[in-house]
């Protein structure tokens, strides 16, 4: 029998730049750490008759969007102290109208005039905006809280919402749509060879649907035949996934790539065994060597180490630990892998205006 012996093929899976986007609401969204000071007359406790500076610093504001409002959720840590806005993706900026806050207080524009004489406003509650910075952080204008026409606080500095990263890889975060690219097998009989001969079985570029129960994964599709799916156990904690042995295409049995000399007839010398995969720092699926037997008979096993490369899946580089520090990677904010540089600049040189995530960072490029 003509027996070939496998090499591994180091593969990887390159992608062209993003279409050009405009930063959207949804993009915002998420949770970010204020840095927030006021000067106080009332709004905040302080009943005196001289300006009192309260820091928020540190406390954790949720933003979240319906189209192009925006709702920051515990803006001021207090009871009532969230604020809505409405966002205007060209110049990402975010419209804050005069509103009620805390109860009966009204939130909007820093005074014109010579309100600072008596702290009466001289003129009708104006708007406030908030821009977005190349380092996705959403400063805040100069704004006041009224109390009527009295001005009862302001903000010490212009406050500072930053993105907050949170969260850990999680089963659920790997569901998704993939590409499968590179897949090819060496088959000797489940994907159509029937000679004696490995015969080399090109399986790129299909999807694979990648639903999540818990930490169990299954893979719908892995082989784009009948029966094709796996099922797997996700380790959070190493990034990995675990196959047990199983049924695939009604009939085989895919396991762990065997030892010792099955080789010499295409037998199995030990039982199958489980078969792993691990997410790389590209928040791809990079299975190891596997076999599919049948019987005590080795068929096919893969010819490459088959990777998964996620198309829309919330998998990102924010959920992975392990890049290297010496190299900037960027993705899109969905975990698409747009590329890699040396620094920053660099890596964004060359995109369309968007929103990326730059080492685990939202950055918004201008």
């Amino acid at each position: 029998m003509n027996t070939k012996l496998l090499s591994i093929v180091t593969a990887s899976a390159m992608f062209a730049a993003v279409d050009a986007m405009a930063v959207t609401a949804e993009e915002i969204s998420g949770v970010y750490n204020a840095n927030i000071t006021v000067l106080d007359l009332g709004a905040f406790g302080n009943a005196g008759e001289d300006w009192t500076p309260v820091t928020f610093d540190q406390h954790e504001v949720t933003v979240t969007a319906e189209d192009n409002t925006l709702t920051f959720i515990n803006f001021f840590p207090v009871e009532n102290g969230n604020l809505t806005g409405t966002f205007d993706p060209e110049n990402a900026t975010i419209l804050f109208q005069p509103q009620t806050v805390l109860g009966d207080y009204t939130f909007c524009g820093y005074p014109t005039g010579d309100w600072w004489m008596d702290n009466k406003l001289t003129e009708d509650p104006a708007p406030m905006t908030a821009k977005v910075n190349e380092d996705a952080q959403i400063v805040f204008d100069m704004w006041a809280i009224v109390k009527g026409t009295d001005v009862v606080a302001t903000n010490f500095y212009s406050n500072i919402l930053t993105p907050v990263q949170t969260g850990t890889l999680t089963a659920e975060k790997l569901a998704g749509t993939y590409n499968a690219n590179p897949f090819m097998v060496l088959d000797l009989e489940p994907f159509g060879s029937e000679t004696s001969d490995w015969n080399i079985v090109d399986l790129s570029n299909h999807d694979v649907t990648v639903t999540a129960d818990g930490n169990t994964l299954t893979f719908t599709n892995l082989f784009p035949f009948d029966g094709g799916n796996l099922t797997g156990t996700f380790n959070a904690e190493n990034s990995t996934i675990s196959f047990e042995p199983q049924t695939v295409m009604n009939l085989y049995t895919f396991c762990a790539y065997p030892t010792g000399d099955w080789w010499m007839d295409n037998k199995l010398t030990e039982d199958p065994a489980p078969m792993t995969a691990k997410v790389n720092e590209d928040a791809q699926i990079v299975f190891d060597m596997w076999a599919i037997v049948k019987g005590t008979d080795v068929v096919a096993t893969n010819y490459t180490a088959d990777i998964l490369v996620p198309v829309n899946t919330d998998a990102g580089v924010s959920d992975i630990s392990f890049i290297p520090s010496d190299k900037v990677y960027v993705y899109t904010v969905t975990g698409l892998y747009v590329g890699s540089a040396d620094t920053v600049r660099n890596a964004l040189e060359n995109l369309p205006v968007g929103l990326y995530i730059v080492n685990g960072k939202k950055i918004l490029k201008k």
